[in-house]
């Protein structure tokens, strides 16, 4: 594994450069272990300690627009207002009277017919959304993209272009025909506030679907028509500057001004047509991703998450268009196990999509998880082991395991007598029984009685390969024993401490012990047990995300990576690589600041302390790459959370380059030492891979205190079913010279 680290006056880098996975198959036979004597039933999922939504008091706010007839020059189209149609007969099939629709079709669906039914100043629709309710937006039209304000473009825009829905303008309306993805988040969050209860501490339940695109670099497809009009193609800024065609920053809504760029954020989940390079098909039936959709929601009924919603709405829509790939997102925290539009918990992470392929030879069945979900791809066949569940009928239908693991996916083979149906695959989820990854090891310390409880619900965890330790052994201050009474010498990573009264303590022992989490003894012990053992396998995963790595990957060397730092003036500078870096060691030039005062804050009591506004990594593919790579961002919070960090996934062509990180307005990550402290730490996860990733799956929430296709002629030169991670962890620490007059004075990062 290469290690590469900088330490710049402060700023500390480690980057593991990882990858993993073979894609050539092997002749050799493989043992598989005996299956496993009547497999139990799926005890089911335990709710997420979400807040309770009462279903009886539900109500579902729709706007729900749609508009074929734009006038020239826009192309006019097809199926959108029959989108519309086919959503608002869902709502009132399935929901009757507590669905509360709001249409605006064609010539109403104007930029300010539809802020103003977002406001609905008269609150006799979506003013009326309280944390019991539902709002769904939906857009069916053209997408597109336009030149952004100039505060924009030397801050969160540097691409220079606003992602916009297109809305009906005409010679009389007079009114903006670009409703900018800003503007939309401060729509969704002034919604959202709207509707927060200060009691219950909810807020509506916020759903955005949008079926258009904002690309146009797909490939025309004859048999639909794209939605996506691009008056910006074939012209430069300076071209749209001198037309007129450039807004300005006091144009959009939200209050948005030289000083104040901050894009709002609304905790929703947002499902889009296709991918930013793809076309959104449209046709006279309706739109390929709405009709799509509609499909499935009728075919599983109301009991569906939205993790499971998106997969079976991206299988219908490949079915009809393979070169559509619907997108989703969950943003602001959005939990995407729970059910659609009630928003009540539903599903659990840990649960992976079935493949089947039905040929003469017979079945072959495949699990979407593979190296970057944390299989490791050095296991002996059939030493990993899966229980196959039909969600629909909550029980196992069949134990597998796993033959052969690759990037994304695995080959699976079923053991024994099973009842699985390859016509029901899209109905089936796989839950990991058996991994056997290395080992990381819990020491429990504290009150026996608790620790007994902890260890009597530890079995799926060791399932894991998280296994438990005791003390050190007297006079053997180097070794602990294990649940078995043997004698380990490998060192713990995680202590878990049960003091007196039951109050539970979390820390993570390779990081200077670490505390992580302080369960209060409060509630049912019994629900406090069961949280701790669910905070266990986070933070084992937290820690196994950090090491993941592919350290045979072909393509870490197709992109370039470099460090960004902005002050708070918004100047962002590239940290410039020491050319003497001995080793593994990457070294940076240090930063001297000349003006201080953009690198210091002052808190209320008049304190000032040094802070950077932002951090950011950014990467560049190589000219000579001679294929486009996905890139996915993610932030692994010192809570264990992690969250995907860019807005969508990141898919460059060569000679293109991207910042990965969306957060702090799109400048990066922003943080620094208290006054107090000398160092402060964050982790980054960069991962590339050749296919596309649900990178939702690779997400989780904090630590919680209470409760295949057909085969084609491949390019021999273009690299497939590869990935690599670049794994980051930022310090930052400040120097600075003594100068009573100007502390400040001297001052390098």
């Amino acid at each position: 594994m290469d290690i590469l680290e900088s330490n710049v006056s402060g700023f500390e880098l480690l980057a593991e450069d990882g990858t993993g996975t073979t894609t050539t198959t092997t002749t050799n036979t493989t043992v598989l272990p005996e299956p496993t004597p009547s497999p139990p039933k799926p005890t089911g999922p335990r709710p997420l300690p979400d807040p309770p939504r009462d279903k009886d008091k539900l109500r579902i706010f729709a706007l729900l627009v749609g508009i074929n007839d734009y006038p020239e020059p826009i192309p006019k189209l097809g199926g959108c207002v029959k989108d519309v149609e086919l959503v608002e007969k869902y709502l009132k099939n399935t929901y009757g009277n507590k669905a509360q629709i709001k249409k605006l079709l064609n010539t109403e669906a104007t930029y300010d017919n539809i802020i103003a039914a977002f406001r609905d100043e008269n609150r006799e629709h979506l003013g009326l959304a309280t944390g019991y309710d539902t709002i769904w937006f939906h857009f069916s039209g053209h997408g597109s993209q336009q030149f952004t304000a100039e505060e924009f473009l030397r801050t969160i825009e540097p691409a220079g272009k606003d992602q916009t829905v297109v809305c009906y303008q005409d010679d009389q309306n007079g009114s903006q025909l670009h409703l900018a993805d800003k503007e939309i988040a401060v729509l969704l969050a002034e919604a959202e506030k709207r509707g927060f209860d200060q009691d219950t501490g909810m807020a509506p339940h916020i759903v955005v679907s949008l079926d258009c695109c904002h690309s146009g670099s797909g490939t025309r497809d004859d048999e639909v028509r794209p939605r996506n009009y691009d008056p910006t193609k074939g012209k430069t800024r300076s071209d749209a500057l001198e037309a007129g065609g450039v807004r300005t920053i006091n144009t959009y809504i939200g209050n948005y001004s030289a000083s104040n760029i901050e894009v709002p954020m609304s905790t929703h989940v947002a499902l889009s047509a296709c991918e930013s390079r793809q076309l959104a098909g449209d046709t006279d039936a309706g739109g390929v991703f709405t009709t799509s959709l509609i499909e499935t929601l009728r075919a599983t009924g109301e009991d569906v998450n939205y993790e499971s919603l998106f997969l079976k709405t991206r299988s219908t829509a490949r079915k009809k268009r393979k070169e559509q790939n619907p997108q989703f997102e969950t943003i602001g925290g959005f939990n995407p196990y729970t059910r659609f539009l009630e928003g009540s918990s539903l599903g659990k992470p840990g649960r992976y999509p079935l493949l089947a392929r039905v040929k003469d030879s017979g079945v072959a069945w495949f699990v979407k998880c593979g190296a970057i979900n944390g299989l490791p791809s050095n296991a002996p066949g059939g030493s990993i082991l899966m229980d196959i569940i039909d969600e629909k009928e909550n029980k196992v239908v069949a134990n597998a395991a796993v033959v052969m693991v690759s990037a994304q996916h695995s080959l699976i083979t079923l053991l024994g007598e099973h009842t699985a149906n390859p016509a029901n695959v899209d109905d089936y989820q796989a839950e990991i029984r058996v991994l056997p990854a290395a080992p990381i090891y819990v020491l429990l310390s504290g009150t026996p009685v608790w620790l007994k409880a902890i260890k009597d619900r530890w079995e799926p965890l060791a399932a894991k390969s998280i296994h438990w330790l005791d003390g050190k052994p007297a006079g053997r201050p180097t070794l602990f024993t294990n649940q078995d009474g043997d004698e380990i010498s490998e060192p713990p990573a995680i202590e878990l401490h049960a003091g007196l009264h039951g109050e539970l303590t979390l820390k993570n022992l390779q990081m200077g012990n670490q505390v992580l989490l302080k369960m209060p003894a409060t509630g049912l012990p019994q629900d406090r047990h069961d949280l701790a053992v669910e905070n266990l396998d986070k933070i084992a995963n937290w820690m196994r995300t950090i090491a993941l790595d592919n350290p045979n990957s072909k393509i870490r060397e197709l992109f370039d990576f470099e460090l960004v730092v902005s002050d708070k003036n918004a100047r962002r500078i590239a940290l410039t690589p020491k050319e003497d870096t001995e080793g593994s060691v990457q070294l940076f030039e240090p930063i001297v600041i000349s003006k201080a005062d953009a690198f210091k804050k002052t808190d209320d009591s008049g304190t000032v302390s040094a802070y950077l506004a932002a951090f950011n990594y950014r990467v560049k593919l190589k000219d000579t790459a001679g294929q486009s790579i996905f890139f996915y961002g993610y932030h692994l919070k010192d809570n264990c959370a992690i969250d995907f960090s860019t807005e969508q996934e990141q898919f460059l062509d060569p000679g293109q380059s991207k910042d990965m990180l969306s957060i702090n307005n799109g400048q990066g990550f922003g943080w620094g030492p208290e006054v107090d402290e000398g160092q402060v730490s964050s982790w980054f996860k960069l991962i590339a891979t050749t296919e596309e990733l649900d990178y939702h799956r690779l997400e989780q929430t904090g630590l919680k205190g209470t409760r295949d296709s057909d085969s084609k002629e491949l390019n021999p030169d273009r690299i497939s079913m590869d990935w690599c991670a670049v794994t980051v962890r930022v310090d930052l620490s400040v120097e600075m010279e003594e100068n009573p007059e100007n502390p400040f004075e001297g001052l390098e990062f």
